[in-house]
């Protein structure tokens, strides 16, 4: 064999490692963007969905104002200081007032929406028991005979000053809120004020509330 074409053989092998080395690191590359790829899709997957709009006593609430954004023991409403609640700003405080508007008139489909505190419970909450229910409607009919209210008499509500209170001191969750209202039998323009304690928590697209 001729230097010369020894000298070929040599430039022709380099050409094929070459290439050859190339095309390990083109499917290396590929193969890496594609992982790549995976990667981003299971990252898009696990974004938890965020909910926006929360159901209940048959009705839709949502916010315009972010209640984490209110530090806490702040008086968000306070009629006296002319700083009176403002429907949808705050899908929790809609949501308490229109429960304790049911409440006061004794609309007993409240209580779907009632909890108790359960420290068995890993949310720390469950559905209102027999003995807190029996005592709200205790409190109430204690409540209506003051205002010499007959069953079925509609009373009137309107929220006067609310205290976000933070989180709820029990769960460390939720929204704990002490509501004063003003309360009065359609047509008595002489209002009595009375005092509620409200924590409101999220489950899923619903909302419930702890009432006492």
């Amino acid at each position: 064999m001729t230097i010369k074409k020894i000298s070929l053989l040599i430039i022709f092998s380099i050409i094929i490692l070459n290439i050859a080395g190339c095309s390990s690191k083109s499917s290396n590359d590929l193969s890496k963007n594609e992982e790549n790829i995976q990667e981003e899709q299971k990252v898009v997957e696990e974004i938890p969905e965020v909910i926006t709009s929360f159901v209940a006593l048959g009705k839709i609430y949502t916010s315009s104002k972010n209640l984490s954004e209110v530090k806490a023991n702040t008086d968000i409403y306070d009629d006296q200081l002319s700083k009176s609640y403002v429907p949808g700003e705050y899908k929790e405080l809609d949501f308490a007032n229109d429960l304790l508007y049911a409440y006061v008139n004794q609309n007993q489909e409240i209580y779907n929406n009632l909890i108790s505190f359960d420290e068995k419970s890993e949310s720390g909450i469950a559905p209102i028991t027999a003995e807190d229910k029996i005592k709200l409607q205790s409190d109430l009919k204690y409540l209506r005979e003051q205002m010499k209210l007959l069953d079925g008499e509609t009373m009137v509500l309107k929220l006067d000053k609310v205290t976000y209170r933070g989180k709820s001191s029990k769960t460390n969750k939720g929204a704990s809120f002490k509501i004063r209202v003003a309360i009065s039998a359609v047509g008595d323009y002489s209002a009595a004020w009375n005092s509620y304690n409200v924590e409101v928590y999220e489950e899923g697209n619903k909302l419930v509330a702890h009432l006492f």
